[in-house]
């Protein structure tokens, strides 16, 4: 028998052979999440559970921080990490250094492949989604016949508003026959039964279970169809392909129905405030008109002709004697500029200039403004006022 002296050194050694033990240094294990806490810190705290069993698990910041989906209750997922004593509460502990959903970790990477594909090709884009009219007289459910999933929805559309046809195209909604038997349905109410709108639907359950929906060939079929069509796959943390593609995606096939069918209530309210707005708007017309009459009626026009007449005519005609007068007074203004710029003109010009004693010399008939364009010897002409002179350069002096 061992004998320890204190609980903390039995703890102590607990932690030192689970510690060392080769065989929990290193594990790999799958289970369900359960009860997962994410304090401030960034330390994600949570049960690693089966039907039978429990496990304390801890993933620490940085590890958690770098995951590729976001844990939640209920999930199955796969860990590794090692085993740890914790000796203060006394607790074996799973440190947790990776986590992958259990059995998706390939699924979730081709999900992750398809999405980015369709992203880049426009496939998501809100101005590719069609609206959805205001009141389906005909609407198309592609869902599973059996489950609480059509009740709901049948029940949903009759307590908002009991006008309505509604067609179910019997589907498989998970498993490898989903996405043939959605296209088909797709194509059924657009060639053989057409309706005004197409909800697509199922129940929660695993990412297995929703992996149908995350299918190439069928977001295409979404895209291409002229008809509005609403997902309503899951529970609100429920995303697939299909949820982006489609033109409206509900949280639950409930919402689904809520979305596509208005109250009939809302409906009664909408009228009666348009049929008051329109009221208004008559009223305020017939208003604006009667009162365009009263001003016309009491017009000076009406009253007198000829004096009115006789009015405008006065008016005219000061209007005519205004615009001539402005115009003699423009046209004297313009005649003194145009004298005082002709004087200009003319004590400028070169006989005026010759009469105050100043001559022009040219020489080949060209004027010579500076000694440098004559030499000794050249024949020039001096112009003056009254005639010219003709002479020789005999020197030539600079300044």
């Amino acid at each position: 028998m061992w004998k320890f002296n204190t609980v903390s050194a039995l703890g102590n050694y607990i932690k030192d052979r689970v510690y060392n033990d080769p065989t929990l240094s290193s594990v790999e294990v799958t289970g369900e999440l359960s009860k997962i806490i994410v304090y401030t810190s960034g330390h994600a705290y949570f049960v690693l559970k089966d039907e039978d069993a429990v496990i304390n698990s801890v993933m620490f910041r940085g590890n958690y921080m770098n995951l590729d989906f976001i844990p939640e209750d209920g999930q199955m997922v796969t860990v590794r990490g090692r085993i740890d004593y914790y000796a203060a509460n006394g607790k074996l502990q799973l440190i947790c250094n990776s986590m992958s959903l259990a059995g998706t970790g390939n699924l979730f990477e081709q999900y992750k492949k398809l999405y980015s594909k369709l992203e880049k090709e426009g496939l998501f884009l809100q101005s590719a989604k069609k609206s959805l009219p205001i009141l389906p007289q005909k609407i198309g459910v592609i869902t599973s016949p059996q489950g609480a999933v059509i009740h709901d929805i049948v029940n949903t559309l009759r307590r908002r508003n009991p006008h309505f046809n509604l067609i179910l195209y019997p589907s498989a909604v998970s498993g490898p026959a989903c996405p043939a038997d959605v296209i088909s349905g797709i194509r059924y109410f657009s060639e053989k039964d057409p309706v005004d709108v197409i909800i697509i639907a199922r129940g929660g359950g695993s990412y297995e279970d929703l992996y149908g929906f995350n299918d190439e060939a069928m977001a295409r079929a979404v895209y291409d169809c002229k008809i509005p069509v609403v997902s309503g796959i899951g529970h609100d943390n429920d995303y697939t392909i299909l949820d982006y593609v489609a033109d409206i995606r509900a949280h639950t096939p409930t919402a689904a129905a809520e979305i596509v069918m208005p109250r009939i209530e809302d409906l009664e309210n909408d009228i009666n405030n348009s049929r008051m707005a329109m009221d208004i708007a008559i009223n305020n017309a017939i208003e604006s008109r009667r009162k365009e009459l009263d001003m016309l009626k009491n017009h000076k026009a009406l009253y007198s002709p000829v004096a009115y007449v006789e009015n405008q005519t006065t008016l005219l005609n000061d209007l005519i004697n205004q615009l001539n007068s402005s115009m003699r007074l423009n046209v004297k203004n313009c005649r003194g500029d145009y004298n005082s710029i002709c004087s200009s003109l003319i004590a400028l010009g070169p006989q005026n200039v010759l009469k105050r004693g100043y001559s022009i010399v040219t020489y080949d008939h060209k004027a010579v403004d500076s000694v440098e364009k004559i030499s000794l010897g050249d024949d020039i002409t001096i112009m003056m006022s009254d005639g010219s002179v003709e002479s020789t350069v005999r020197s030539v002096n600079k300044n």
